[in-house]
């Protein structure tokens, strides 16, 4: 682009390595972003899965319990059977 009046190139508003830095200050702002994202991520599945874990945990000894009343010899024993 030229400035025809004094006849000397115009320079653009930001220079390529300008613009090259903005991105890149961009990027990096971004990247940070999506790494608190990523961390609170892994956070909360963390905690699901000590969640999940203890339901886990609940549910077998649930399991074993009925198993253990529906089993013929606690019948005999509780005066049902």
């Amino acid at each position: 682009m030229h400035d025809h009046a004094n006849d000397r190139p115009i320079e653009p508003f930001f220079s390529r390595e300008e613009l090259l830095e903005q991105r890149c200050d961009l990027l990096e702002s971004e990247l940070a972003e999506l790494g608190d994202e990523l961390q609170a991520s892994r956070e909360k599945i963390s905690t699901l899965v000590v969640m999940w874990s203890g339901v886990t945990a609940e549910l077998r000894a649930a399991e074993a319990k009925l198993i253990k009343m529906s089993s013929p010899d606690h019948h005999d024993r509780s005066g049902l059977g």
